[in-house]
């Protein structure tokens, strides 16, 4: 999820995804949503929420 431009958020459990983009330039905060997993929510992209 983007929080401004070249700052976004990922799960913490995604080491490879925020290394990517890291090397891309872009702040990466890394946030544990291993509570949201255990009560079977996910967290995704907000412009897919209508899909």
């Amino acid at each position: 999820m983007a929080l401004a431009p070249g700052v976004i958020v990922v799960a913490a459990g995604a080491p490879d995804t925020a290394a990517m983009y890291r090397e891309a330039g872009i702040e990466v905060i890394e946030v544990d949503v291993s509570e949201l997993q255990k009560g079977w929510a996910a967290t995704r992209c907000p412009a897919s929420a209508g899909r």
